[in-house]
């Protein structure tokens, strides 16, 4: 993504006349020594050295000016940047006042400090010091290729200094300045600036969001998470891909108001549902945005004409909502928000081809992601739980998937059609959303045990296939587990008894070969009908078993 850039105030030529015309004694003339037709660039030089030479700075310091701003009554304010020996100077910006006439009024300084104490600008300190010094302040990467000698002129003494430069992808960017002397660090800030916003959602109350202000203007991008930005995609035929349509505005960064009728209401949750779902996935797993590269996906809200589907796309690397119809409201709730991004994060990873075995496998982790991040989100007003859609579904039974027990879901199919509770060899022939029943249901096991429980004031009932009692291991190992099998060891083509085996795997890597809850892993496969199949908690693998 392209980050926006402001348009200078001025032009060259511009901002050379105007340096050029405010000599001291207030003559319309070119500076002394220049002659008409002389190069604006040349002029804007001379009248810097001009004003250097007025203010009693030394030759080694130059001023770089940026920009001028001319009031009505003729007073004349420019400002400057700072060069010591051709080195940038950190805090050595300075605004110049000019009366009418052109005599210097006033100088407001960022530093006053003696820039000579820095004598002649050769490090003692590599840039590769500079750049470890970096990435240990802030964990993110940074290279000796992203460091530059400067002056850093902050806080009344001037020392020569690198600039390091350190991010991960758009959303995380800093700078820090490691004294080129000693090796210290001196200091350093954020370069990505955002945004306080407040959101009025359907779903989930009232949230805080973050914005990007241009001017007196906001938009609804997420500066700190990637750029994630929400579009109107009103108007965008229903099967046009990338939908299409602009990033929300706004006047006064207070956006929707919980109603369907207002456009930004919808939208608001679907950037409140990336920013939760990308918090997820950095706090729980250190997986920094969709790609783990730190850049953010588009989402595109009022998809089509009475849409009843939200959906990820590859082709765009985005996410589409409609506003439903009959049977479903605005598809934007965070559960759905979440379970479409995790799409997005199973392309970057197994890649489980949408279709068959593989293709249910695909949709339960979307689901179980999506019911993480309900959980991790913990708003009073959208609570976790193990039901999948329940804020949208107008119609009984009122969700689309319930992972406790999945083949409740036959009421909205008019009970030809639900979920599967356990592994069958038909299984793979039939909808994707249908055959990711046994992996909901064993998740749901693995997490939180069989049998009657209460969670969130929302009851939940889960059988086994095989009668066994299961005690849960708790909601993050579980997902630990899972997202470990799916980042590291299931492939595209991977089937149930793969997952079966890449879990067992996981569990083995997090929690030790024999553990309690690696052999609570396999307890909740048997009680879904996955057979064992080459790996177990204790044993080396079989003996020409395939890896998997």
């Amino acid at each position: 993504m392209r980050r926006s850039r402001s348009i200078p105030l001025l032009s060259a030529l511009t901002l050379a006349a105007a340096l050029a015309v405010l000599t001291p004694g207030g003559s319309q003339a070119a500076p002394s020594g220049s002659a008409a037709g002389d190069d604006p660039a040349d002029r804007a030089d001379r009248a810097a050295n001009s004003t250097r030479s007025q203010l009693g700075l030394p030759a080694d310091e130059q001023l770089i000016p940026k920009y001028v701003v001319r009031d009505r009554d003729g007073t004349v304010h420019t400002r400057y940047d700072r060069t010591y020996q051709g080195l940038p100077v950190i805090g050595g910006d300075l605004v110049v006042h000019r009366s009418p006439k052109g005599t210097i009024r006033q100088v407001d300084w960022a530093s006053k400090a003696d820039l000579t104490v820095v004598g002649d600008p050769a490090p003692e300190v590599s840039r590769a010091s500079a750049a470890t010094v970096a990435r240990r302040s802030t964990g993110l990467r940074s290279t000796a290729d992203d460091a530059r000698l400067v002056v850093y002129a902050i806080g009344g003494r001037a020392r020569l200094a690198w600039e390091s430069k350190a991010s991960r992808g758009l959303a995380r960017s800093e700078v820090v300045y490691v004294n080129a002397t000693t090796g210290a660090e001196l200091g350093g800030w954020s370069l990505v600036h955002h945004a306080d916003g407040t959101g009025n959602s359907l779903y989930s109350g009232t949230v805080p969001i973050q914005t990007v202000q241009s001017g007196a203007t906001f938009r609804l991008r997420d500066a700190t998470r990637g750029n994630n930005d929400t579009h109107n995609a009103t108007g965008t035929d229903e099967f046009l891909d990338p939908p299409g349509g602009p990033v929300f505005t706004d006047a006064n960064n207070v956006w929707g108001n919980g109603l369907p009728g207002n456009a930004q209401s919808a939208a608001v949750d679907a950037h409140y549902g990336a920013a939760e779902t990308w918090d997820y996935y950095l706090t729980r797993f250190n997986r920094d945005g969709i790609a783990d590269d730190g850049v953010g996906a588009p989402s595109y809200v009022h998809y089509g004409t009475n849409y009843e589907n939200a959906f990820w796309s590859d082709d765009c690397f985005c996410m589409a909502y409609g506003d439903g119809g009959p049977s479903f409201r605005p598809l934007v709730a965070l559960d759905v928000a979440a379970h479409e991004m995790s799409h997005g994060v199973m392309s970057q990873t197994a890649g489980l081809i949408y279709e068959g075995e593989s293709g249910g496998l695909n949709e339960a982790n979307s689901d179980i992601q999506g019911t993480m991040v309900e959980f991790f989100a913990n708003n009073s007003s959208d609570k976790g739980d193990y039901r999948i859609g329940e804020k949208i579904v107008k119609v009984a039974p009122h969700f689309l998937r319930r992972m406790d027990n999945p083949r409740l879901d036959a009421p909205l199919y008019n009970g030809a059609f639900h979920s599967y509770n356990c592994w069958t060899p038909v299984i793979g022939t039939d909808d994707v959303h249908f055959s990711s029943g046994p992996a909901n249901h064993w998740f749901y096991l693995l997490a939180e045990g069989s049998g009657p429980k209460t969670i969130n004031g929302i009851r939940h009932n889960s059988p086994t296939c095989d009668g066994s009692t299961v005690n849960g291991i708790g909601r993050t190992p579980a997902a630990r587990i899972w997202y470990r099998a799916v980042d590291i060891y299931l492939t595209s083509t991977s089937q149930y008894s793969d997952a079966r085996d890449a879990t067992i795997r996981a569990a083995r890597d997090l929690f030790g070969i024999g553990s309690a809850r690696c052999q609570q892993v396999v307890q909740s496969w048997n009680a879904v009908s996955v057979a064992p199949n080459a790996w177990t908690c204790s044993a080396p693998l079989r003996a020409g078993s395939r890896v998997t």
